[in-house]
């Protein structure tokens, strides 16, 4: 190719054809002119944003924003500062967190979704709860409870008054555990009510050895009596002590085994007066050094 210059960019250049150098050849081939447009480099070129230009003019960001919108603004800038300044947001935020709090998308995707759902916090002592604890917090299943403190009584300081409320609190919320854990078990129809009432039909004493508790739990203090229950069916059946509930828990619950261990203590029965050691005479045996 000769030298000359090109009628595209006015350069003195190869030519390709009709007068042109090869890029504004080529670029006359694609677009049918000669003349590129350079795209702005530098600072995106919306005001107030400081990052890098790409294309066009503007940002990554920006460059999004007006492909997803068809505007540069955002459009959740009119709600930011109310959103984040609400008094439920940061429990709702506490809600949205992965396994924290079941909850339906559409309230865990929009702050003012679950606003407008569950409603303004009636006071401060109020809290959200669900109504149905297997199904997600969603419309019809949430319930505004107020928490109230214990009353404060005649004379009590307000430190012994706070005391007091943390000592019920902590054995109010230690029922309500025990509560759960029993109809997680048992089934939805056997909770601490029916535990007590149970306790009390059965006078205190164990259904089978009809004797009182006497074992002691870890922290020292008398255990409680057993709840024996079928473990195929789940159903329960009747209090226990811990030994007499250990017995059939051994057993597996197997008539057989429990019909063959009476058979085998009647057969070995002692008869009366019967001693299986003859007693020792210890008065000339040398102390143990």
């Amino acid at each position: 190719m000769a030298e000359g210059i090109c009628a595209g960019c006015g350069e003195t250049k190869r030519i390709k054809s009709r007068g042109y150098c090869p890029a504004c050849y080529v670029q006359w081939k694609r677009t049918g002119s000669t003349v590129r447009e350079r795209m702005p480099r530098g600072q995106c070129t919306v005001e107030g944003c400081e990052k890098k230009a790409h294309g066009r003019g503007l940002c990554d960001m920006h460059a999004r924003r007006l492909r997803v919108s068809g505007s540069l603004s955002d459009p959740r800038a009119d709600n930011a500062n109310l959103r984040s300044n609400h008094a439920l947001y940061s429990q709702w935020q506490g809600y949205t967190r992965e396994g924290a709090y079941p909850m339906i998308e559409e309230w865990k995707r929009d702050f003012f979704a679950f606003l407008s759902g569950v409603g303004e916090r009636p006071s401060n002592s109020h809290r959200l709860y669900r109504l149905d604890k297997t199904s997600p917090m969603g419309p019809g299943n949430f319930e505004w409870r107020e928490k109230r403190a214990a009353p404060r009584h005649d004379n009590e300081t307000q430190t012994e008054h706070q005391n007091r409320y943390r000592r019920e609190r902590k054995a109010t919320m230690g029922t309500a555990m025990w509560d759960s854990e029993l109809r997680r078990k048992y089934g939805a129809d056997f909770g601490t009510r029916e535990l007590q009432a149970m306790i009390q039909a059965q006078s205190g004493v164990c259904a089978i050895c009809h004797s009182a508790e006497v074992a002691l739990s870890v922290r020292g203090d008398l255990r409680q009596l057993s709840v024996d229950h079928d473990h195929r069916t789940g159903r329960v059946r009747e209090m226990l002590c811990l030994a007499c509930n250990s017995v059939l828990g051994d057993a597996e619950d197997d008539i057989r085994i429990l019909e063959a261990a009476i058979a085998y203590l009647i057969k070995h029965k002692a008869e009366p007066g019967e001693t299986r050691f003859a007693p020792r005479d210890l008065t000339n045996t040398a102390p143990i050094r």
